[in-house]
């Protein structure tokens, strides 16, 4: 990028800069097809964690790492749609290599909407869109135990440039996720 400025005497001066973008490690996209209802996306960066715990990122907990001394391996959830479609977007800059983030989403409520609402999840590794999911969820009050949580799958990297995607596809309720 250069950039020129001209003095008022008339002599000008110019700069080069080079400018480089990094993608996303680890971006996961969430998306839903009705307006008026909340659904959530999660991550864990363990598979052994527990989903609704301070181990897991979601609308309450949108910055779970900010102990980790290196930003970039954060897990970061953008923002929390909770009147439909959607997005929400949970991205780790730099992700551990030879370790699992888990992606869940959990059907927060109906809003009084009827019917079943479908969810996509796309995942990207760098700007590469390596999966989509797509799954009908059902619920009713606002965060009710009884409503529907997909544990969607496992993606792990092998370096900077090998990422691998395993499907788990299990739907249970929240309360079967809860410590």
């Amino acid at each position: 990028m250069r950039a020129e400025t001209r003095n008022p005497d008339g002599s000008t001066a110019r700069c080069d800069t080079a400018v480089s973008m990094l993608g996303h490690g680890l971006r996961v996209e969430l998306s839903w097809n009705t307006q008026g209802t909340d659904v959530d996306l999660h991550a864990l960066d363990q598979p052994e964690g527990r989903w609704f715990t301070p181990q897991d990122c979601y609308y309450a907990n949108r910055q779970p790492d900010t102990a980790l001394a290196e930003e970039g391996r954060r897990r970061w959830l953008d923002t929390d749609d909770v009147d439909g479609e959607g997005p929400e977007n949970i991205r780790v800059d730099t992700p551990a290599v030879d370790h699992d983030y888990e992606i869940g989403v959990h059907f927060y409520s109906s809003h009084q909407q009827r019917g079943p609402t479908r969810a996509t999840v796309v995942i990207y590794c760098g700007e590469q869109r390596v999966a989509r999911f797509e799954r009908d969820l059902t619920g009713d009050r606002g965060g009710s135990d009884a409503n529907d949580f997909w544990h969607v799958a496992a993606v792990r990297f092998g370096g900077p440039e090998v990422c691998a995607v395993q499907p788990i596809q299990q739907v249970t309720t929240a309360a079967q996720m809860r410590p």
